[in-house]
């Protein structure tokens, strides 16, 4: 999965224009405020050229600057990382690790029953996408992805978003107060073989990393049963660590690697299939390799949601106003909570928003 604002690259923008951004969003971050499309433009390109380096460098200062805004406390940390220690630990040694269930049973059924039949993009085998539903994507669908607006408006994801265990995990093992970016919810089809290797690549199904912002780190929900032949995600361990991946290998965050030299590089044993029952949840280091798989024995439905450290250069920056549904999340949003800096309650939203999804 690429980043709807960083997926246009750096040369299709002036980058004098992208550095002159900079400065300011610095400003922007140290006071806890979202930066700009250009700083994340210009960040993602340093932290490819130096193998991932200069974005932990870069969160590093942040974390020692005096009066920053997005510095946890010492004692919000201490509490957080006896919480999720275990966690913690694993996501810096593999870059991968399972957390718990994000939803109950109750609101799992519900999410599946929603992307059957709510609004989405229709992506189809010669590479067009078309509005519609899952229950109504054809034979030749290849991904069906929830529309996002629907998607912040349903109940069990307002509630998932208010139990903040993603944005509790970051900020333990970044130090840095986590920033949640919107999830993505969609659809790997099953019965087609992709055309091409850039339909593939597009898909997310060769071995590529993406950059969220500072320390990012990604939820994914399994929605449906998978097994190694419904669309498994790869992980491949330790190849998050900075520098396991020369910049010099990669023009852009997102380019593919070749699976021979990703064996070559790390070994067959660690790439990771990530299989797993209904509900099953775990979080990774978006810096690291990984991989979606073709979907051959039965469709599935995965949920990702990035959540990134701190709020400098981050890949989501618009505001995103969502009708609340669940008390707990207008609650968070209320108070201000810092994860959630992102999005606003918007009172007056349209009914038929509310009607669809509850």
């Amino acid at each position: 999965m690429t980043s709807s604002d960083g997926g246009v690259g750096l040369q299709v923008r002036s980058v004098v224009r992208a550095l002159r951004a900079v400065p300011g969003d610095t400003v922007r971050a140290l006071r806890g405020r979202p930066t700009s499309p250009d700083t994340y433009l210009v960040v993602r390109r340093m932290n490819v050229r130096t193998g991932g380096r200069f974005g932990v460098g870069l969160a590093s200062v942040i974390r020692h600057l005096p009066g920053v805004a997005d510095v946890v406390d010492t004692a919000t940390r201490t509490r957080l990382l006896g919480i999720w220690a275990d966690e913690v630990t694993t996501l810096d040694t593999h870059g991968v690790c399972r957390v718990p269930d994000a939803f109950t049973p109750g609101e799992l059924a519900d999410l599946v029953e929603f992307a059957t039949n709510g609004p989405a993009s229709v992506r189809r085998a010669d590479g067009t996408n078309v509005p519609g539903t899952y229950a109504r994507r054809g034979r030749d669908a290849v991904s069906v992805r929830v529309d996002q607006s629907f998607l912040l408006a349903h109940p069990a994801i307002q509630a998932m978003m208010a139990r903040a265990m993603a944005a509790d995990i970051g900020t333990a093992r970044n130090g840095l107060w986590s920033t949640v970016h919107p999830p993505i919810l969609y659809w790997t089809c099953s019965g087609q073989a992709l055309p091409d290797e850039e339909l593939a690549q597009r898909l997310a199904q060769r071995f590529h990393s993406d950059f969220d912002g500072l320390g990012g780190l990604r939820l994914h929900v399994y929605l449906t049963d998978v097994d190694h032949e419904s669309a498994p995600m790869d992980y491949v361990r330790a190849s998050h660590i900075p520098g396991a991946l020369p910049g010099s290998m990669r023009h852009d965050a997102t380019d593919p690697i070749a699976t021979d030299e990703v064996i070559r590089r790390f070994g067959a044993a660690a790439v990771h299939v990530v299989t797993g029952a209904a509900g099953t949840s775990f979080m990774s280091d978006s810096n690291g390799l990984h991989r979606g798989n073709a979907a051959v024995s039965a469709d599935r439905l995965f949920l990702v949601m990035p959540v990134q450290a701190g709020s400098m250069a981050g890949a989501y920056n618009r505001i995103r106003r969502l009708p609340v549904v669940d008390s707990d999340l207008g609650g968070a949003l209320q108070s201000q909570r810092r994860d959630l800096r992102l999005f606003e309650a918007a009172p007056n939203a349209s009914q038929r928003v509310a009607t669809l999804v509850v």
